[in-house]
Parts: C-alpha cells; structure tokens; sequence
C-alpha cells in the first residue's frame, strides 16, 4: 500500500488508486467493476459488517439515504422508480414511511434493525446473512424481528444464514442448524428437531437436538 496515493496491491494486481488532487477511482478490471454497480448481489449481510445495529448506520445519513445507496449501487433506476422502491421496502420491514428522512439516532433500536433489514433486501439478494441481528434488543422487540424474518421467507422466498449464541432463537427460524465448539462442528449439520449423529462435542450438545 502507497499511503501517498492510496494504493493499494496484491503481488502483481493493482486494486485501485484515487490521486490525491481528485480524479476518477480506476485499476479495477472492467468486468469486475460492472458487475459491482449493476449485478444484484446474491448475498447480503445483515447487519451490513457488523453486528451491531448502531455501527452498521451511518449516523449522518438519513433513512432515505442508506435505503438509497444500494439501489443506486445495484441497479439502474430513475430517482422516481428508486423513491417508490424505498417506499416498498419500508412497508416490508413494516416500517411507517415517516421515519425516512430521521437518522439512526432518532429511530429505537428494534426500528434500526428493521432499516439494515431494508438495506439487506434492497438488494434483491438470494441469501442474507444474518449476525446476531437480536443479541442487542430485549426479548419482545427480538421475537418481532424474528417474526419479521419468517414472514419475509414465506413472502419473497429469500434464505437466511442466521448466525447466534443464542440456540433458542435458531431453532425458532431455521429448518438446518450445525455448532461450531472450539473451531470445530460440535454437531453435524442436522434438520429441525432431528437427533444429531455423531460425537457430541459442545458441552451442551444434549439441547441442540430434542
């Protein structure tokens, strides 16, 4: 990486540069750069990069704005088409459109979930992967979301990586569950409610599979 031109490399691979008095962001492999900007992303991770809601906003951004970037990232749309998108995406999350021109520090908790859900589904991705999406709400607020996630699988048929500490909350959302213990599977993947097979590794493998 040259600090002074920020630019970063692989052996051999340029990633791209931006000159330090403007100038257009280049060294990307055309192919790769189209389809960043115009390909739906079969993957979307929510919340995007970090699991918690808070740091996963732009605290300076209003809800318009974070439900714009993806589609003007993904999908060639008019300003008119991309505002009647961000509208439907708020009525998927289940959120009132009052709250799109707000920032993330006047929305409650459960309400910013619901936003990275939107950004998550704006997307139009095949599988969201979902981190600890309910480890920071209080149990109410979580059981909606996790109503909320389900009643978005039946709807538009999108799958769920659901990620958590928490096996009560897996198994009420997910048909195929596998723990990880030490880095290791602790017990194979196994359908809903089926007794797992093999060596039980997790201290608490016993609550994984009755």
């Amino acid at each position: 990486m040259n600090p002074g031109r920020a630019n970063q490399r692989l052996p051999g691979q340029s990633l791209g540069w931006w000159p330090r008095h403007g100038g257009k962001f280049s060294s990307i492999a055309a192919s790769y750069r189209r389809r960043c900007v115009v390909a739906p992303r079969p993957v979307s991770a929510y919340p995007d990069r970090f699991q918690s809601a808070d740091n996963a906003l732009n605290p300076a951004h209003s809800v318009r704005r974070l439900l714009n970037r993806p589609l003007e990232t993904y999908f060639h749309m008019s300003r008119d088409a991309r505002q009647r998108r961000v509208e439907e995406l708020m009525d998927l999350v289940k959120l009132p459109r009052t709250l799109l021109d707000r920032k993330p520090s006047g929305l409650s908790g459960g309400q910013k979930q619901r936003v990275n859900l939107a950004r998550a589904l704006a997307a139009e991705p095949d599988l969201i992967l979902c981190d600890e999406v309910t480890s920071a709400l209080d149990t109410v607020v979580g059981a909606a979301i996790l109503e909320l996630l389900a009643e978005l699988r039946r709807e538009l048929g999108v799958a769920y990586l659901f990620i958590s500490h928490d096996i009560s909350t897996v198994r009420s959302l997910c048909d195929d569950v596998m723990v990880l213990y030490q880095g290791e599977c602790g017990v194979r993947p196994l359908q809903h409610g089926a007794q797992p097979a093999t060596a039980r590794l997790h201290p608490q493998a016993d609550r994984f599979g009755a």
